[in-house]
């Protein structure tokens, strides 16, 4: 599947069946399927998975980003905040970080990182995402890797 038909499925998709069909044929690959796990709440199976991921890889921003990835799901902003100098400069560090300045409170600090590297839909997402969350208490999935 192409890069730009695998996002747009991700991040797009409003057919929620469609999209948990795909991730669960994702078994195989653990990329992907790390997703499903972490937006079923199987939280075991997800770290058992994420260990798996930072075993495999030595590259220190890919395992940074799983930590990230898995940090968000978790609402963990102090280990999103510890692994944030290890990601790459650019969309996704300032995703990263928008996401931080979010959880603290500073709105305006996180619509400024997205709008240096062009994020404006993806954090307006982000915001709403987060304020839906704080009335339903629903966990936050970051679908960026």
């Amino acid at each position: 599947m192409p890069i730009v038909q695998l996002m747009y499925l991700l991040l797009w998709e409003n057919r929620i069946h469609r999209l948990e069909q795909f991730l669960t044929k994702q078994q195989r690959n653990p990329n992907l399927y790390l997703y499903y796990l972490m937006a079923n709440n199987r939280t075991a199976e997800a770290e058992a998975l994420l260990e798996k991921l930072l075993a495999k890889h030595k590259n220190q921003a890919r395992r940074s980003l799983y930590t990230a990835m898995y940090a968000t799901h978790q609402k963990n902003t102090d280990a999103i905040r510890n692994v944030l100098a290890d990601l790459p400069a650019g969309q996704l560090r300032s995703y990263y970080e928008a996401i931080v300045r979010i959880e603290e409170g500073h709105l305006e600090e996180a619509r400024r990182l997205a709008g240096v590297q062009n994020l404006e839909v993806l954090f307006n997402r982000l915001i709403q995402f987060t304020l839906n969350r704080q009335q339903k208490s629903e966990s936050l999935i970051v679908i960026i890797g």
